[in-house]
């Protein structure tokens, strides 16, 4: 059974105490991820907004980033699919030519 890991990160200047199945240094890479997002985000707007609205667009951001991923993936899956059924075709025809 997976044990609880502890970390404690710094996101957008506060500091968090996290829990994870994860190990401590990943929950650190995910934290300081999230971190640069939310200031990216604050960067790119004109004037100052609300914690909570930086977290929101950057939470959009990552969702982006997820979804664009996922199709990215589901695109070479569907690719490699269509090739493996292209390589068996093959291989049948030359085993039934024999």
């Amino acid at each position: 059974m997976d044990e609880d890991n502890y970390a404690e990160v710094k996101i957008y200047g506060k500091s968090y105490k996290i829990r994870a199945k994860a190990n401590s240094d990943y929950i650190n890479t995910v934290a300081e991820y999230l971190n640069n997002k939310m200031e990216e985000v604050e960067n790119s707007i004109e004037k100052k907004q609300s914690e909570i609205r930086i977290a929101i667009l950057a939470a959009l951001n990552l969702t982006d980033e997820l979804f664009r991923a996922r199709n990215n993936n589901q695109d070479k899956i569907d690719k490699i699919k269509d090739k493996s059924e292209e390589l068996i075709n093959r291989i049948d025809q030359k085993i039934d030519q024999s």
